[in-house]
């Protein structure tokens, strides 16, 4: 089965299984079904066999696959309010971070979220991004790299060969 992400694309899929059901009940070959609708024979056959084994309902969406989300949707509705009303208002200086919004998310819906990985991947579907690196160096000197960059880079990097005769030219005299 393919990979369908989004609730569009899994409804999307279902309507096509669904079409397909009616094609089966008319007799209409696999093959051409396939041809219809853009997919492969074999998954037609998976649908026809599911189709004779629990007729229309065997073709209809299971939901998402996966592990079930540990924030329902009204908790994801509520945590993008609390993440624009800003880091201030949830009690912290400075800038949101992966573990802030973790603590935010722990302390008002009782959700432990484990890994870093897991709150950015929640943001995202969300539809935040990220913004800034979490910390810089305290050492950083930025002169120091302003320095480097305009003056030893230019120097580290070899300027491209020049254009001209290479591995690629004519060899005899009488062709070039």
């Amino acid at each position: 089965m393919a990979n369908v992400g989004s609730k569009a694309e899994r409804e999307q899929a279902e309507r096509r299984r669904l079409a397909a059901a009616e094609l089966f009940a008319e007799g209409v070959p696999q093959a051409e079904i396939a041809r219809r609708f853009g997919v492969t024979p074999q998954a037609v056959f998976v649908w026809h066999k599911r189709w004779l084994a629990e007729g229309a309902d065997g073709l209809r969406s299971k939901g998402q696959p996966g592990y079930p989300p540990l924030l329902d949707e009204q908790q994801r509705a509520d945590l993008v309010v609390v993440l624009k009303a800003g880091p201030k208002a949830s009690g912290f200086d400075g800038g949101w971070t992966l573990a802030r919004v973790a603590t935010v998310i722990r302390r008002r819906f009782a959700v432990v979220y484990r890994y870093p990985s897991a709150v950015a991947d929640l943001l995202h579907r969300l539809g935040f991004t990220v913004q800034k690196p979490a910390r810089r160096a305290v050492e950083r000197d930025e002169q120091a790299i302003t320095n480097w960059r305009t003056n030893t880079w230019s120097q580290v990097v070899e300027p491209p060969a020049p254009l001209g005769r290479g591995p690629a030219a004519p060899t005899s005299p009488t062709s070039a």
